[in-house]
């Protein structure tokens, strides 16, 4: 028999399932069922050699005991991992990566398993699984698309197609010193920089905070920070990378060093006389220490004095006179 879920329940929920034929006799057996929510499925693209990658289906209420497969590219295999709110399904299923081979027999045999008592699971010819078109794909040597779903208990849910790309390279970034504000701009050279497919996303990242990119051409991109930057130890600085799909960043040798005040001493000094403002904060320490300048003012109307590094945390700037 078929029963209809009844509206009510949220992600995450239980429920007991108990059936009558009187309207009033029911069973006691409380068999559990449980309801999921899925929200989306993220990136929607990702580099064709991201053999460590994976794509969140993110929702909730899922459960290991829950019958969960991938499907790519009509290509069923197990998730990497399964989580209350999430799903990780590998990026790239590998058919020759012996280590993925039980992963994809395990999938394949799932797709099409009947439990003992009869009960089919994921068999095309029960369930309303269908074949995504894998005959719907572009492909120009570096950019190809596969369609992408996901499979929980005989219920299938599509994500459209998932694009391939060749995975981009960092070769320079400038500059490597700035303010940490986070009003600046940080240029990028390197090379497959390119947004001329359907799910292309193209976001720069300077330690964790992520910042808008603007392609220049496909060897630059402009990197627009919009958040402040933190302040960091002597030694530390944050690494500068790029993606195409805002998620699989690629390798990158340079790092930003921030710099900012945290406090000055003096806060006041007359303006007739010659004082020294000791200024306190970090990143001070840098290749460009020697050229430390202080402004004072206000806009249109500032006056540049030379300044005096003591250390990574601490430097003077001599008070300018009239």
């Amino acid at each position: 028999m078929k029963c209809t879920t009844p509206p009510g329940f949220d992600g995450g929920d239980q429920a007991w399932v108990d059936l009558t034929f009187n309207g009033a006799d029911y069973t006691a057996n409380r068999v559990k069922f449980d309801f999921f929510a899925i929200y989306g499925s993220f990136p929607k693209s990702g580099p064709n050699d991201a053999y460590n990658g994976f794509i969140q289906i993110r929702g909730k209420g899922f459960r290991d005991h829950m019958k969960i497969i991938c499907s790519m590219n009509n290509t069923y295999v197990l998730p990497l991992a399964i989580h209350w709110d999430v799903i990780k399904c590998p990026m790239i299923v590998d058919l020759v990566d012996l280590k993925n081979r039980r992963r994809l027999e395990e999938g394949r045999q799932l797709a099409v398993a009947i439990d003992e008592d009869g009960r089919p699971h994921y068999s095309k010819r029960y369930s309303n699984i269908d074949d995504d078109d894998s005959d719907e794909f572009e492909n120009d040597g570096n950019y190809r698309s596969v369609p992408f779903s996901i499979v929980i208990d005989a219920y299938q849910r599509k994500f459209g197609q998932f694009s391939y790309y060749k995975q981009i390279t960092v070769d320079n970034v400038t500059p490597l010193l700035a303010p940490n504000e986070g009003k600046g701009e940080i240029y990028i050279e390197g090379r497959g920089f390119r947004a001329d497919f359907k799910s292309a996303k193209m976001c720069c990242r300077v330690g964790n905070e992520l910042a808008n990119a603007k392609i220049i051409d496909t060897q630059t991109i402009k990197c627009i920070l919009k958040n402040r930057l933190p302040l960091l130890d002597e030694g530390n600085t944050l690494r500068v990378s790029a993606a195409l799909n805002c998620y699989s960043w690629a390798d990158s040798s340079y790092s930003l060093t921030p710099y900012g005040i945290e406090g000055l001493y003096p806060n006041a000094a007359p303006w007739q006389k010659s004082t020294n403002i000791y200024i306190t904060g970090k990143g001070f320490s840098n290749d460009m220490a020697g050229n430390a300048r202080c402004r004072f003012g206000k806009e249109g109307q500032y006056t540049i004095v030379d300044g005096t590094v003591l250390d990574n945390e601490h430097m003077f700037c001599h008070l300018p006179v009239g």
